[in-house]
């Protein structure tokens, strides 16, 4: 049976039930999340955010710590004045930590800031008691920090007296060695370090010392490449200028310094053989320097279709959960457990096919540069058929691509209904089942022969 219950602001609910108890149970849910009142900012100490980006908003909530900032708001149809204590706010360096299966802990970690080292060394010991045998340090999309607490988190696996890397200039006073003050606490563990593109500075020289020591497996894309070592310098009319005045250098003796920066940013370009040195990491293994930290595993950068990405663009999935979480009860929303049903992700479909969703797939672009091609090489009047076929075959069709393309766009519904009620954590640990990184690492942690293969323990 069906009952549609009207709130506040005239907003409707369809609630499917058998009997007047379970609608009771489910009102009494649905009221519970307050979806129906969301709390909607009037003004900022006096200050109306009518028709204020974002970044607006958000200048005017920050302020000094202990500061009090008056909030006026919407609650419930009826407008409140709060009074709000702004406090100091600590982003965490590890912001994830877990076992992804009975022998296998992860840490992630998203910056090197002076508590990263402290922060991951509680998450490692914590992970050490429930028995791992196998660590995996997630550096992705982490832009570095400072130097020291890259040491001290090498430092964990490494012995006391190792050299984890070094600075060398034309100064003499700038050139320095930085080596492992402290026994390891997890010397035996078998480590995989992923990075990526966006892995710079301190997450190199991590990945870059784990690696020349034959310490950890290496997945994932090449690093960043910034190996430099920069100080600023005052200038006339009040302006600074930042100068090189050293670089990073890894056991080995390579640097982490990227020759070519046009190869950044997921490009296929490789800088050629001729240009670079090539140094042997402690079993033998070769590396080579100017090309910043290349992975011993690669794994290819996740693909997602044009429909799934225009549908997060546009908030569609984003809109879609803030219409139905109220609907699921917390218990079911575990992030290893939960899955959206048939008829859940039909509702899902007839909200995107009511949204403007004007997309252009890969293959569709592609089809228009061919065109051209052909038409400046004069193929294309004698094959005009061909290419209208194509068209027809190539165009976008939303109620198709939603069917096609569900398993992927599922995954986004599902990942940010677990966030509604685990937060960011939620979200890690439901990403990390279709995660390829933490897939590869999985499998090459778990087969010792291959783990001793690729870091030449013989």
């Amino acid at each position: 049976m069906n009952y549609q219950i009207t709130f506040t602001h005239n907003r409707v609910y369809t609630i499917q039930c058998d009997n007047l108890v379970e609608l009771f149970n489910k009102l009494q849910n649905l009221m519970s999340k307050h979806c129906f009142y969301n709390d909607e900012i009037i003004s900022i100490d006096g200050v109306l955010v009518f028709k204020k980006s974002l970044e607006e908003v958000g200048s005017l909530l920050k302020g000094p710590a202990e500061s009090i900032i008056n909030i006026k708001i919407l609650r419930n149809g009826e407008e409140q004045t709060k009074e709000v204590k702004r406090e100091k706010i600590q982003i965490p360096a590890v912001n994830f930590a877990k076992k992804v299966n009975k022998s296998t802990g992860i840490i992630k970690l998203t910056s090197f800031t002076n508590t990263a080292a402290s922060e991951f060394k509680k998450a490692l010991i914590n992970l050490q008691k429930e028995n791992i045998k196998n660590l995996i340090i997630d550096l992705r999309s982490n832009g570095g920090g400072l130097l020291n607490e890259a040491v001290k988190i090498v430092n964990f696996f490494i012995p006391k007296g190792q050299e984890v890397v070094s600075t060398k200039s034309r100064l003499k006073e700038m050139n320095r060695s930085y080596v492992t003050q402290a026994p390891p606490i997890a010397e035996n563990l078998k480590l995989a370090v992923l990075i990526d593109e966006y892995s710079a500075s301190a997450s190199e020289i991590v990945a870059g010392s784990l690696q020349d020591l034959d310490k950890a497996v290496i997945i994932g894309n090449t690093s960043f490449g910034k190996g430099l070592v920069q100080q600023t310098k005052p200038v006339s009319f009040g302006g600074q200028i930042k100068l090189t005045v050293a670089k990073y250098y890894t056991p080995s003796g390579r640097c982490i310094q990227k020759l070519d920066y046009s190869s950044m940013q997921g490009s296929s370009k490789k800088i050629e053989d001729s240009l670079v040195k090539k140094f042997k990491t402690k079993n033998g293994r070769e590396v080579t320097d100017s090309r910043a930290i290349e992975p011993d595993i690669k794994v290819e950068p996740e693909y997602f279709s044009a429909i799934t990405e225009k549908l997060i663009l546009k908030d569609v999935i984003f809109d879609f959960v803030n219409q139905n979480i109220a609907f699921y009860d917390s218990s079911s929303l575990s992030p290893n457990t939960f899955r959206l049903t048939d008829s859940a992700y039909s509702s899902f479909m007839k909200l995107a096919q009511t949204k403007n969703l004007n997309y252009e797939t890969e293959s569709s672009f592609k089809l228009k540069e061919l065109k051209k091609t052909a038409k400046k090489e004069k193929y294309f009047a004698e094959n005009e058929e061909v290419f209208v076929l194509l068209d027809s075959i190539f165009k976008s069709n939303i109620t198709t691509d939603l069917v096609k393309n569900r398993e992927e766009i599922q995954f986004f519904i599902e990942n940010e209904m677990i966030a509604r009620e685990y937060f960011q954590n939620g979200r890690m640990e439901a990403s990390i089942k279709k995660d390829p990184y933490v897939q590869k690492a999985k499998t090459i942690l778990n087969n010792q022969s291959e783990y001793n293969k690729i870091l030449g323990n013989f």
